[in-house]
């Protein structure tokens, strides 16, 4: 509960809860930050989430990746492991999170297709989609209204220009939802194709590395978990939440026998910015490193390398003894910093 303690405290410190509906089989479920509504969760899927401040919807976010499962596991008479860092016992024993590294959810990231409708979606709500769809509406207002007018005009004087200049705007304002949703459905095929050859190539990544499912979950719900301790950290004061909503590309290279993957995702980010609750989505890049997990030593003991300073320590430490950066048990993918940030 450790990084989404910081995110609950971030949130109460702007007076904001978030409700997010899931859609799990057949039944839909929900759960608020504020611990008003905690649905136990085996396998549902982000289908909306509410931003609310005073009772009050401040907005709403209703597109998210359906790959994407999450799992919020209540029933304390079965067996659990975190598929973050690799902990196991009695669900009982994560009621409240897993009691190592505190990740309150696991998540697991599926291969299925996503429908036409998501990106659809998708296409309409980019801001470069909406610049360029008003531009060519102007354009064809312009050459409908010009063309009107200089077939019904005898004479072409500054007085036809304002009437040009005029119908242009009215009849833009009237055209430009009709090109607004019919122009996404040329685009549609495009940027499905385009979507489909990165899925190939990230299959053919994992390929490359021999991994198994077991090993991608944890490569996953690694990145997620990092992600929540940079963004509900210091760095970055003014975020209240974000989503991952396609995974673009992942691209390895070793340095010194050292495995590192830059992963391109596209992120809703979630602001509160003068009063106002801001989602933007950005394309961005993140740096991952992978440490050693030991097999087990004399004695039963177990060995990861410190992603801080490449020492050999305990699992069972919390921190490294030798630079103080935190373990996380079997976590094998760590977020890499630099001076000015990610």
């Amino acid at each position: 509960m450790v990084v989404e303690e910081k995110k609950e405290k971030r949130l109460k410190e702007y007076g904001l809860s978030i409700k997010t509906i899931f859609r799990d089989g057949n039944e839909t479920k929900v759960r608020n930050t504020d611990h008003s509504k905690e649905d136990p969760i085996e396998q549902g899927v982000i289908i909306e989430k509410d931003y609310i401040k005073a009772g009050k919807v401040l907005k709403k976010e209703n597109i998210f990746d359906s790959r994407i499962l999450y799992c919020y596991q209540l029933n304390q008479n079965e067996k659990a492991e975190c598929k973050n860092c690799g902990m196991t016992g009695s669900l009982g024993e994560f009621t409240h999170g897993c009691p190592y590294c505190h990740t309150t959810f696991n998540m697991e990231y599926h291969k299925k297709e996503l429908g036409s409708k998501h990106y659809y979606d998708l296409t309409i709500k980019n801001k470069k989609y909406l610049i360029v769809t008003y531009i060519i509406d102007l354009i064809v207002s312009f050459m409908i209204t010009l063309t009107f007018i200089m077939d019904t005009s005898r004479t072409f004087y500054f007085f036809d220009m304002v009437k040009v200049l005029i119908g242009t705007i009215l009849i833009s304002l009237l055209l430009y939802y009709v090109f607004y949703y019919v122009d996404a459905l040329f685009l549609l095929p495009g940027v499905k194709k385009y979507k489909e050859m990165q899925n190939r190539k990230q299959e053919a990544f994992w390929l490359s590395l021999n991994y198994t499912e077991e090993e991608k979950t944890k490569f996953y719900n690694n990145i997620n978990y990092a992600l929540r301790e940079y963004y509900f950290g210091e760095e970055e004061p003014e975020v209240i939440d974000f989503d991952i909503i396609d995974y673009d590309s992942l691209e390895k290279d070793t340095i010194d026998q050292q495995l590192f993957v830059n992963v391109t995702i596209d992120i809703r980010i979630v602001r509160y910015q003068n009063n106002k609750v801001i989602s933007k989505k950005e394309n961005k890049t993140y740096r991952f490193r992978k440490v050693k997990i030991a097999t087990p030593l004399e004695g039963g003991m177990n060995y990861v390398e410190c992603p801080g300073c490449g020492a050999s320590i305990s699992v069972s430490e919390k921190e490294c003894e030798y630079c103080g950066h935190e373990i996380h048990f079997y976590q094998e993918w760590y977020l890499e910093k630099s001076k000015n940030g990610v």
